[in-house]
């Protein structure tokens, strides 16, 4: 904090970024300390004050989203459901506690080096009929984007070839 105490020679500058009110209470201490120096008379006070305004982000946003990714039983598979934008990276994703339905085991939902929400993995679970699952993005700064639903399905591995039913 700037008091009295400094050398007011020198150069000083504040340890870390303040908000405009808190820009406001060290200058009206500043003003009041100097105010209270009995022993020395200040006929001119002289001071450089420099203000970076720093926009905020946009908000955190996710694209369209494409909604479904078909896994296949047994097989790698990636889809891309969304591009994440705004907000500050880096961004997380996970399940979200009211989703009804969860990710295949073997499946799971991360951020590319793109920042899009991607599916990737590979699925042992039996084929059933989609599943509506709710995703989670939230970014560094806490922020989350309203709920990303992908429409999960797996289905069957083809035959090997030259397999024929009986």
């Amino acid at each position: 904090m700037i008091g009295p105490e400094n050398n007011w020679g020198e150069e000083r500058h504040l340890p870390r970024n303040h908000s405009c009110k808190e820009l406001v209470e060290i200058l009206e201490k500043l003003f009041h300390n100097l105010h209270n120096l009995k022993e020395i008379k200040v006929s001119q006070v002289q001071f450089n004050l420099t203000v970076n305004i720093v926009a905020p982000p946009p908000a955190l946003a996710e694209s369209a989203s494409s909604g479904d990714a078909t896994f296949t039983q047994g097989q790698a598979g990636s889809f891309t459901l969304a591009q994440i934008t705004g907000g500050q990276p880096p961004y997380s994703v996970a399940v979200d506690p009211q989703s009804q339905g969860q990710l295949p085991s073997g499946v799971s939902a991360s951020i590319d080096a793109d920042n899009n929400l991607v599916l990737a993995g590979t699925t042992s679970d039996d084929p059933e009929t989609g599943v509506a699952v709710l995703l989670d993005v939230t970014d560094s700064a806490g922020e989350s984007v309203a709920k990303v639903e992908a429409n999960v399905r797996k289905v069957n591995a083809p035959p090997p070839p030259g397999h024929t039913e009986q």
